[in-house]
This record gives structure tokens, C-alpha cells and sequence, in this order.
């Protein structure tokens, strides 16, 4: 006879069939006792739902302790690892050399870079960078111009001092006095890089080409930081040290703070947790307000159907990612999931936007989207330029006109 067919349960009492004792936990083994380790757990009382959750909570939190230090171990702490940072950003800002300067000067279609996939001005370039570098920095670079850059960066430099990756701010008074005067009167911005000329830097300097003045636009490299402009009276440069966002810092002192993790934490509880400790249940948790159209607002993603697009698209707008483990939380601004029963609509706030709406299938379903796309151009005349080309498969006339 087996341990298990030894065991005898009767409405919360065991009884010994064969001279044994009743024991406490509901459990009774009898034939004796036994140095087998598969047979000591099975005379161990059933540990309850609590105990064993309050187990998971607990390697919960040591895992993310470790997921912590793990990422501030990740950081560039010595001068190697920061040296090695700086060379990545430059190597990065070098790889969109090429890129046009902004989409408004090459309107005309026959312009070659009417089309361009991209276009960066010259804090673009430096935004485009450090957003490539998101992870390895440890944080999301504001949407600001090159002002709030200048600000994020408050070590000023001597030439001498400049190291490649370091950053060139130029400061100027536009002649058109009609043109607001940017903050700071900060204009311009490039990444030193030093090069054969010592002063060598790249950056989207010029909007358009002019071939007798040898200016190309666009990011390019220049021989030197020194330049003239048509628009604006070059006061002085400013160097800047890449330090400050080397260690992981990224505050301005007159912007809306930008300082966002690529992953946040997301402040929300478990149902499970309702229990805190005395500490934690005498802090009143403050109320979530949303702002999607605030500075640096919060999404969450659910994991699978292409997330990275939909996150990606997002931080590049400064917006803070939730890590997957937080479906549970309630403090977000968007949510956006692959079906509806994942959003808990009985504790939507006012002001939060999800990707589905229940009992409305108009707008969060692609085809009556598409549907609901054409009605309103054909009924206003207005096209919807954003919206890409579409084909509904089910039809067949349009299932081989895409394909065609």
C-alpha cells in the first residue's frame, strides 16, 4: 500500500486505521515513519492560497530588486564604459548622415527629397540619437529643441575640454526682429566630433543646398563648429559636457520635467496586494489625474502584435512605457491592448484613451474603421491624407486590386 492510500480525510479529521494518531492539517500517514523526501512533503499540512501567494510576492520582489540592479549595473560607471557611450552616440549620430533637414523646405514633388522616409533638424539629430541610445542611457530625452538640450546639460566646457560627443551650442540674435527669439537664444546645435581640423562636428546645419556657398543640407560633417548665418547674428559657442547625460541624468530648470525611464514603474497595486504593511497602509496613495496631451504622459502595451511599433512611435514622443506586469494598474493615459476583456472599464477615469471602446465596433475594429473612413469622405469630400492606402480582403474586387 502506497503513502497516498494511507492517507485518510474525513470531514477535517484523519484517523489511523491501524493504531495511528490524528494529527492537525487534515493529514494522517500511517505504517510509520519514513526518511524518504518525496514522502515527508506529502505529510506536510496544503499550504493555503495566502501562504503561497505571499510566497510568489516575495520572489516578485526580490526578482525585481535584482531587475534593478541589474540595470543600474548596466549604466557606464567607469571611464571606459562612458568613454565607449560617447563613441556609440557618435557613431549613431554619424549613421544619419545624409538625412534632409525638415520636411517644409522640399515641398515641391519634384524635390528629390519631397519623398525622404526622414528629416531631422539639427536638435533632431541629437533627439534621434539619444532616443537610439534610450536603453543604454537610461532615459527618454525630452521633445524639446536644443534649448531645453542646452539646459539638460549644465557643464559648461573650455575648447580644450571638448571630447568627441560632447555638444556645441550656438547662440544668436535672429535680424528679422520679428521672429520670436528662441530661449536662451540658443539656435543651433552639433556634436563635436574633432577630426582632422580639431573643431570638426556633425549636425543638420543647413535647410537647402547652395552649391557656390558649399553648404549641404541636411546632417553632414563640417571641418569646423564656426559658422555664419543669413538669419541670425552668431553670438558665441557654447560647449557642453555629454557627462551629465552619461549618468543617466536629463533635467531641465525651465521645461516641463522630461525625465522619463524607457520602462517605469507603475505605481498601481494588485488586487492581491490590498494587504500592506503598516508603513504602506498609512500613505494615502495620490489620486491619478490623466493628461495624454500633458508632458511625458504613460502608456501601456500589451505584449505581442508588433508592441514594439505602437511603443516605439510612442517614446519618440516622449511618452512612458508601463512594463508588461503592470496590466493590473489603472494609472495610465493610454492603454493599448489586442482585446477589450484586458481593460478594466469599471475603474476607467475620465480622460484615459484605449484602443477599444465595448459595444462600439465603428471605430476599434479595422473594417467598419475603414468603412467608417470612406462614409465621411464621401459625404464631406475631405480625403484622410494620414490614413495609408487600404484594401478590405473580403471583397474580392479589392483583394486583387492590392495584389495587382
Amino acid at each position: 500500500m502506497t503513502m497516498v492510500e494511507q492517507c485518510l480525510v474525513d470531514d477535517g479529521q484523519a484517523k489511523a486505521a491501524a493504531g495511528g494518531e490524528e494529527e492537525e492539517g487534515g493529514v494522517i500517514v500511517m505504517g510509520g515513519g519514513s526518511s524518504d523526501p518525496k514522502e515527508e512533503l506529502l505529510m506536510q499540512p496544503k499550504e493555503s492560497l495566502q501562504d503561497a501567494f505571499m510566497k510568489f510576492k516575495k520572489e516578485r520582489q526580490l526578482q525585481r530588486k535584482l531587475t534593478k540592479k541589474n540595470k543600474e549595473l548596466s549604466r557606464p560607471t567607469t571611464v571606459a564604459e562612458k568613454e565607449a557611450l560617447r563613441n556609440r552616440f557618435v557613431e549613431v549620430c554619424k549613421g544619419y548622415l545624409g538625412v534632409p533637414y525638415h520636411r517644409k523646405y522640399h515641398q515641391d514633388p519634384s524635390d528629390p527629397d519631397h519623398d525622404a522616409p526622414l528629416f531631422l533638424d539639427c536638435c533632431g539629430l541629437v533627439r534621434r540619437a539619444m532616443l537610439d541610445l534610450k536603453e543604454e542611457f537610461g532615459f527618454i530625452i525630452g521633445t524639446w529643441n536644443q534649448a531645453y538640450q542646452f539646459e539638460t546639460l549644465p557643464t559648461e566646457l573650455t575648447f580644450e575640454q571638448l571630447k568627441p560627443g560632447d555638444l556645441v551650442f550656438c547662440e544668436g540674435v535672429y535680424y528679422d526682429q520679428k521672429l520670436k527669439p528662441q530661449k536662451h537664444n540658443m539656435v543651433h546645435v552639433e556634436v563635436f566630433t574633432g577630426g582632422e581640423s580639431g573643431e570638426e562636428t556633425i549636425g543638420s546645419r543647413y535647410a537647402k543646398s547652395i552649391p557656390e556657398e558649399g553648404k549641404v543640407r541636411g546632417v553632414q560633417m563640417h571641418k569646423s563648429y564656426r559658422y555664419t548665418s543669413r538669419k541670425y547674428e552668431v553670438i558665441r559657442f557654447h560647449f557642453r559636457s555629454l557627462e551629465t547625460w552619461l549618468n543617466g541624468v536629463c533635467k531641465s530648470n525651465t521645461y516641463p520635467d522630461a525625465v522619463t525611464q524607457a520602462v517605469i514603474n507603475c505605481g498601481g497595486k494588485s488586487i492581491f496586494e490590498r494587504d500592506q504593511d503598516a508603513e504602506d497602509a498609512e500613505t494615502e496613495e495620490e489620486v491619478f489625474v490623466p493628461n495624454p496631451h500633458g508632458p511625458s504622459p504613460v502608456f501601456y502595451v500589451g505584449e505581442g502584435n508588433n508592441w514594439q511599433a505602437v511603443a516605439s512611435v510612442l517614446e519618440e514622443r516622449g511618452w512612458r512605457r508601463l512594463p508588461f506586469d503592470a496590466g493590473f494598474s489603472t494609472r495610465y493615459d493610454l492603454k493599448w491592448v489586442e482585446s477589450k476583456c484586458k481593460i478594466d472599464y469599471l475603474s476607467h477615469v475620465e480622460g484615459q484613451l484605449t484602443n477599444h471602446i465595448p459595444n462600439n465596433d465603428v471605430i476599434t475594429s479595422k473594417v467598419q474603421f475603414l468603412e467608417t473612413v470612406r462614409q465621411y469622405e464621401a459625404a464631406s469630400g475631405t480625403p484622410f491624407t494620414w490614413h495609408p492606402e487600404s484594401y478590405c480582403s473580403s471583397r474580392p474586387g479589392e483583394k486583387l486590386a492590392a495584389i495587382a
